[in-house]
């Protein structure tokens, strides 16, 4: 078994910071379109419309998924984790699903609220993930 600080590296670099590879490139390409503040374009065009609580999904059912089958060691740590990764995919999936639906309706969701929230969210997905990850075992 590899050290965890090793596994949780590895859980960063290609798990996390892959999965914002998208996130990324849209501001990229939005900040050199119209040459807009970069504070506008991260909370109006490319974190406004929920795809990053669609990440923070995703990430946090990778960390859940080494919890699964794992030892007894750290069992507090491995419940209280998997638990948080398993609130934050069902909330994060039901938000993203109903701001999704106000939008096809006509009547969109806040961006405003949508950005900075899905934010929080996934500093909370990191976090509750980083735990898991880090007593999960192999």
């Amino acid at each position: 078994m590899r050290p965890r600080s090793e596994k949780l590296l590895k859980w960063v670099i290609f798990s996390v910071l892959i999965a914002l590879v998208p996130i990324g490139i849209t501001f990229l390409n939005q900040t050199s379109e119209d040459g807009a503040p970069a504070w506008l374009v991260v909370a109006k065009r490319v974190l406004s419309h929920g795809e990053l609580l669609l990440i923070s999904a995703a990430i946090a059912a990778d960390a859940v998924g080494d919890l699964i089958g794992a030892g007894k060691e750290s069992l507090t740590l491995k419940i209280l984790s998997g638990g948080a990764c398993v609130l934050i995919i069902r909330a994060a999936s039901l938000w993203y699903s109903n701001s999704a639906a106000m939008v096809h309706s006509g009547h969109p969701p806040r961006t405003d609220i949508v950005a900075v929230g899905s934010l929080w969210v996934l500093a909370g997905t990191v976090l509750t993930g980083g735990i898991a990850k880090f007593v999960g075992e192999d």
